[in-house]
């Protein structure tokens, strides 16, 4: 999601299904932030990411609906790099855990190829040329079937509007 200001949102329910972890059940909602939070404490880190995750941002989906908990969009990439992190210091043991490093390397890798493409795109201008949802349909590729409903594609007339509008 993005905010009027600009701030790019994951739902805190996105985040946690994307590593691999159920986003079900009630009195959860800091299950996410309590995870990193140990993470930090077993690699002697300050806990800025789990502070972070503690006060998620409250927003209304640009669809409508209810109200919903979302995270600035580089805690997803923080909070991955944290479990691999973990994981390269073998402090990430059982079939869980292994899980989630699987899965927060997945992400980082997809993210990675998507970013060095858009950034390409970014300084030659391409990003105008190509067809508007070829990024999504990049970053599928690379998302497992379970999670491309959270893929979204923003209109391109959009973009280009936002681009005028701010002089880029």
């Amino acid at each position: 999601y993005v905010l009027e200001d600009g701030t790019r949102l994951i739902s805190q329910r996105g985040m946690q299904s994307t590593v691999g972890m159920s986003s079900g059940g009630s009195g959860r909602a800091h299950r996410i932030a309590e995870f990193s939070e140990r993470l930090e404490l077993r690699i002697n880190k300050t806990n800025e990411l789990s502070v972070r995750l503690k006060t998620p941002v409250l927003f209304t989906p640009f669809h409508g609906g209810k109200p919903a908990y979302g995270y600035e969009a580089t805690c997803l990439i923080d909070f991955c790099e944290l479990i691999l992190r973990c994981r390269e210091d073998g402090l990430m043991t059982g079939v869980r855990y292994s899980l989630y490093a699987e899965q927060a390397e997945r992400v980082i890798r997809a993210f990675a190829k998507v970013g060095i493409i858009a950034v390409i795109d970014e300084v030659t201008g391409y990003q105008y040329k190509r067809p508007h949802s070829e990024l999504t349909k990049l970053l599928a590729l690379y998302v497992p079937p379970e999670h491309r409903p959270w893929v979204k594609t923003v209109p391109q007339e959009y973009t280009k509007e936002l681009y005028r509008v701010w002089g880029w």
